[in-house]
């Protein structure tokens, strides 16, 4: 290879995000403090504690209006992606599911109505 093309290639995956593993989640049962509904077609933003008495912050993609083929998705360490951090969680995967199951037991056990069980609800429902 060129030593061009190795730079470019070096580049690209440093620019990358890093993908969540299931050690980065957030442990169960979790609770929502803040939710943040974005004008873009459906984003939510999510601040919550963990199990484990850790803060988290969690993203879900759903920008429609401008990209309508792409499917919601989850962003863990951010609530404003447009400052490029975070780690994205996978599509279909282990850790996307182990969030729709954390999602699911918050809301089974809170039935009081609010924004944050709003936000869940509404994150459960774009992604079934």
């Amino acid at each position: 290879m060129k030593i061009t093309t190795l730079i470019l290639l070096a580049l690209v995956c440093c620019s990358c995000s890093k993908h969540a593993t299931l050690q980065d989640l957030p442990k169960e049962p979790i609770s929502i403090t803040e939710a943040r509904f974005y004008e873009d077609g459906g984003s939510i933003g999510i601040l919550g504690t963990d199990g484990n008495g850790r803060k988290f912050d969690l993203f879900l993609y759903n920008g429609l209006e401008k990209s309508p083929n792409v499917r919601p998705y989850f962003i863990l360490g951010t609530t404003e992606p447009e400052k490029k951090k975070g780690m994205v969680v996978g599509i279909d995967s282990a850790e996307e599911k182990a969030l729709i199951l954390a999602f699911r037991n918050f809301l089974n056990s809170t039935t009081v109505k609010s924004d944050e069980r709003n936000a869940a609800e509404t994150i459960l429902e774009l992604l079934k």
